[in-house]
């Protein structure tokens, strides 16, 4: 029965399908409902959201490790929290109890590489939808903690709240190197495929990275992922700092206009 209750009552519709669309389109959805109602935020507010959103995703990541664990006996790779995605709940706690450079390193994370790390599931749901039908508690799970990590970091992008430095690359880059050393060697250790380091598993991307590289690949995705991230995610705030920018002297240039004409009248 909780197997049942956890996979779902439905067939494994996989990646393309009408699954992977209904899963991808409700996520950016419901994303940029949460993103509109978000306007305006100040970061004290943003705080809170981090904080709870804490709580909540590390709730759920005990009862997930307890079932796949537990209940079902699933396999390391299954429930063992060091995916990538995984760094939000680490780094949503030390963001929220951190103090100083901890502190730091910690928004770093949660802005340029969960952000992004939950986009692109969003995008490409493979680890959750090759093995669970799209209704159920697994794919509602993983559905809801994406959604979570790619609007926490656009909240505070979309409300100005950051400011991009690319100083801040080396504040980002070094601690996700130095936790990809770690896993690397829990996955050598454990026979893991923790983060996708030691095999490209179901991502052509990195399919085409194992065929370059070949037995360099652990070292090429680490430095890729953790790179990537950064300047994937600098470009994207970047850009939309542009445009925000456009539009508030757009909306300075209406003012001043109005204002002018106002002036001609009296």
């Amino acid at each position: 029965m909780m197997n049942l209750f956890f996979l779902g009552l439905f067939d494994i519709d996989g990646l393309f399908g009408w699954g992977h669309l209904f899963f991808s389109l409700t996520g950016f959805i419901v994303l940029i409902i949460l993103l509109i109602l978000s306007r305006n935020f100040k970061m004290d507010k943003v705080d809170k959201i981090i904080k709870y959103t804490f709580y909540l995703t590390l709730i759920a990541e005990v009862i997930k490790i307890y079932v796949r664990s537990c209940v079902l006996h699933g396999s390391l790779n299954s429930w063992v929290p060091l995916y990538f995605c995984s760094l939000y709940i680490y780094f949503s706690g030390l963001y929220t109890y951190g103090k100083g450079i901890i502190k730091r390193v910690s928004l770093m994370v949660l802005i340029y590489g969960t952000t992004v790390g939950g986009f692109m599931f969003l995008i490409y749901p493979s680890t959750v939808l090759l093995y669970n039908p799209v209704i159920s508690v697994a794919s509602f799970h993983s559905w809801i903690y994406h959604i979570i990590l790619s609007y926490v970091g656009l909240v505070i992008i979309f409300n100005n709240l950051y400011e991009l430095k690319l100083k801040d690359f080396l504040y980002y880059t070094i601690p996700i190197l130095i936790i990809e050393l770690f896993v690397y060697l829990f996955n050598l250790h454990f026979g893991t495929n923790m983060m996708l380091i030691q095999h490209h598993g179901t991502v052509p991307l990195l399919k085409v990275l194992y065929r370059i590289v070949g037995k360099f690949y652990p070292l090429a995705v680490s430095i890729g992922q953790a790179i990537s991230t950064f300047v994937i995610s600098y470009l994207i705030f970047f850009l939309i700092g542009l445009r925000k920018q456009k539009k508030n002297n757009i909306d300075n240039i209406v003012v001043e206009t109005n204002r002018g004409l106002n002036e001609n009248n009296i």
